[in-house]
């Protein structure tokens, strides 16, 4: 079986980027749009040879590959140059024939940021050339057409088995010098030999990618390990004692019957911040008909100090008087999540150390008359990039520094997601973990292949695990969970040079597939480089995931997100990313990944591919 992933692999890594790999921030429109083309050529017997099926070949999403070379597979549409409407003046074909023909593609409305074009052909010999160039034009009305670009042939895939080094298929690839707009995208072909042979044309757009606001700085409050966590009782009757506990992300505090006791978090590598520079974040709820209070700490003193303290955090939290605080200090039961200025806080009981300057070393969780208090978040965030919607002000102009991760259209429908999760916090020189697991699996027979590329921040962190020169096996390794874990493998790489890793893993086996939740888990582990600061971004673009179940058949899905803020020492804590989705048209991945797919189930012994038979 290695050996056939081998195979694979070394095959994946014979193709060049411009073929398997698509811009992170460019979407294939063309995909499964209406064309028309000249050069069709019908026989003395009207039977047209190298048909294209359907007309839909050209826009379906495969190119072709090694596997397809030649005349004979049904993945090639034929124009000849002497078919029907193509354009040439002499009637003998030679080496000095000139002859044109052209596909035009129409995108259904006139489309802005078209930004890369890409025509797939092949020299098969035996008259069938690759094309002496391309142009690519466009227009608003399929009369007017505007050049952007021509391109010549780029060798792109060897044919191992020939000697002639002229066959093998080749890319043509126009990259306009500022982004193109129209409706038809015409490619205009001028022959290479009596036949051209094309297997796929794509139309790539530019798209504003969905903006993460980030903050600049992020610091938690609280630990969201438990251990970390003290408990208290004011009244000193010692029945009634809270307790933290976890809750998925959460800390859950709760333990309260009929007085007040507590539970609390000693920091004690509390950052300094600037007052007036921070909002304080919180996110959590209040549940079981009791009624709670927050109370923050400050310049290094302890819950067990019971100086220096903020006790008016639920003040400015719910006005007295609102349904979320009726009266007195505590809050009651329901959802709380917003922010506050530091400087709306009151000091009035502290001694700041700085004037100007704060940090909050505990915080101190009360729980009244059964009330169960679940915190998502409590954390520090600077103002200069926080998103100040959420309280109703005008960030307009404020500098707003953003993470901006292509992540692509979400599928409407997905078949899966890639659920992408990492620390909330890190510390400069540790290793983090960022996990992987695919969900909402919606085929009955399983998926039999996952793909995705991660992407991550090369200036903030180091890949723990690289290549190695036996097929990548401890990339292979990274799958931690799977059905019957020792019937699949990995198809994966490092790809240092564009900051990701680019994973496949794949079964032959029907009851190892992936048919449950968290049933595939894939665990990376990185290293955060010294001086690092800020946040870091772990993504998987929507446009580079594919799947397929168990007859090979594509299944569409999403990527996800996740964000890691620089923490303290004692900040172990974990969130869950943000999870979306790719839509079919967005990624030139999903032929190759097919392609592969079949070649693995072939080698395997477990499919026959049947050749479509063709006129000739």
């Amino acid at each position: 079986m290695k050996k056939i992933v081998a195979i694979i692999l070394a095959a994946l890594l014979a193709i060049p980027l411009g073929i398997m790999l698509t811009s992170a921030t460019e979407n294939n429109i063309a995909r499964g749009k209406d064309y028309v083309f000249t050069g069709k050529y019908t026989d003395n017997e009207q039977v047209v040879l190298y048909p294209d099926t359907d007309n839909s070949e050209l826009t379906d999403g495969v190119s072709g590959t090694a596997a397809n070379w030649g005349y004979a597979d049904a993945i090639w549409v034929g124009l000849n140059w002497k078919g029907e409407n193509a354009v040439c003046e002499d009637t003998t074909w030679s080496a000095t024939t000139i002859a044109y023909n052209n596909v035009v593609v129409d995108l259904g409305t006139v489309e802005d940021n078209l930004s890369r074009f890409v025509f797939y052909s092949e020299n098969a010999g035996v008259g069938i050339g690759e094309p002496a160039s391309i142009e690519v034009l466009v227009s608003d009305n399929n009369t007017d057409f505007t050049s952007v670009g021509t391109a010549t042939g780029v060798k792109s895939i060897d044919i191992p088995e020939q000697t002639d080094e002229i066959f093998g298929l080749y890319t043509y690839t126009v990259t306009p010098s500022e982004v193109a707009s129209g409706r038809y995208v015409k490619f205009a072909v001028t022959h290479g030999g009596a036949w051209t042979f094309v297997s796929e044309v794509e139309v790539y757009q530019a798209e504003e990618s969905e903006k993460i606001p980030v903050p600049k700085d992020t610091y938690s409050l609280i630990s969201f390990d438990p251990a970390d966590w003290l408990s208290g009782d004011p009244v000193g009757a010692g029945n009634e004692t809270a307790t933290a506990t976890k809750s998925g992300d959460a800390i859950v505090v709760s333990g309260s019957v009929a007085s007040w006791p507590y539970a609390y978090y000693n920091n004690a590598n509390a950052v300094t911040v600037n007052i007036a520079d921070f909002n304080l974040v919180y996110d959590f709820t209040i549940s079981g008909d009791g009624q709670a209070n927050i109370i923050l700490f400050c310049e290094g003193k302890t819950v067990e100090d019971n100086t220096n303290y903020i006790n008016n955090l639920t003040h400015e939290i719910a006005e007295e008087g609102s349904d979320q605080r009726p009266s007195g200090d505590d809050l009651v039961d329901g959802e709380y999540k917003g922010s506050l200025k530091l400087s709306d806080l009151d000091y009035s009981n502290v001694t700041l150390t700085e004037a100007g300057k704060v940090s909050f070393s505990a915080v101190k969780v009360f729980t009244v008359n059964g009330s169960i208090v679940t915190i998502n978040k409590l954390a520090l965030e600077s103002i200069e990039t926080y998103n100040s919607e959420v309280d109703g002000e005008d960030s307009s102009e404020e500098e707003e520094i953003v993470f901006d991760p292509p992540m692509g259209d979400e599928v409407e429908n997905p078949g899966y997601s890639f659920e992408i999760s990492a620390p909330e916090s890190y510390l400069p020189g540790e290793t983090i973990n960022v996990t992987i697991t695919v969900n909402d699996i919606v085929p009955e027979s399983g998926l039999s292949f996952v793909s995705l590329k991660l992407y991550y921040d090369a200036d903030k962190v180091e890949p723990v695990v690289k290549n190695d020169d036996n097929e990548n096996e401890a990339i292979g390794q990274l799958l931690t969970t799977a059905p019957d874990l020792t019937k699949w493998e990995s198809v994966s790489k490092l790809e240092e040079d564009l900051h990701r890793y680019n994973l496949s893993y794949m079964t032959t086996t029907a009851s190892a597939t992936a048919k449950e939740d968290g049933s595939i888990v894939i665990t990376i582990p990185f290293l955060v480089k010294d001086g690092v600061s800020g946040a870091i971004l772990f993504h998987a673009p929507h446009a580079e995931t594919s799947a397929a179940d168990y007859d090979v058949e594509d299944v569409f899905g999403n990527g996800g997100y996740a964000t890691v803020a620089l923490g303290t020492e004692t900040s172990e804590t974990s969130e869950t990313s943000e999870t979306s989705s790719t839509p079919p048209e967005t990624t030139g991945d999903a032929g190759t990944i097919a392609i592969a797919i079949i070649a693995f189930i072939a080698l395997a012994g477990t499919a026959t591919v049947a050749s479509k038979k063709r006129s000739r």
